[in-house]
């Protein structure tokens, strides 16, 4: 598969944060030809809803679609898996099984 190069410390960039995670997920579970109605299916935690727009079309979507792991329709306001996402599919499963676990010790 051609496309943009996606190193490490991108994919580590763009899964540090839980609302692009949640995205990440939602889109996993919808399978390949699934996709995400935005902002109906924003993933929100203490956020307003127009502020979980605005972080979502200028911080998270912008970061999702530079990794190629989104691809954003604003006719349609639908969000569906990029050219990078099966590449990453096998880490965000691990990523949401282990998300809920007993966080790592402190280094001493």
């Amino acid at each position: 598969m051609s496309g943009p190069a996606l190193t490490v410390d991108d994919l580590y960039d763009v899964l540090s944060d839980w609302h692009r995670r949640r995205l990440l997920w939602q889109l996993l579970d919808g399978g390949p030809s699934g996709g995400l109605d935005v902002p109906a299916e924003l993933p929100t935690r203490d956020e307003t809803e127009r502020t979980a727009r605005v972080q979502f079309h200028h911080v998270h979507l912008p970061k999702l679609e530079a990794c190629a792991l989104v691809e954003f329709d604003e006719a349609e306001n639908l969000l569906t898996r990029g050219p990078m996402f099966d590449r990453t599919e096998p880490l965000l499963s691990v990523l949401r099984e282990r998300e809920h676990q007993t966080p790592l010790p402190e280094a001493t």
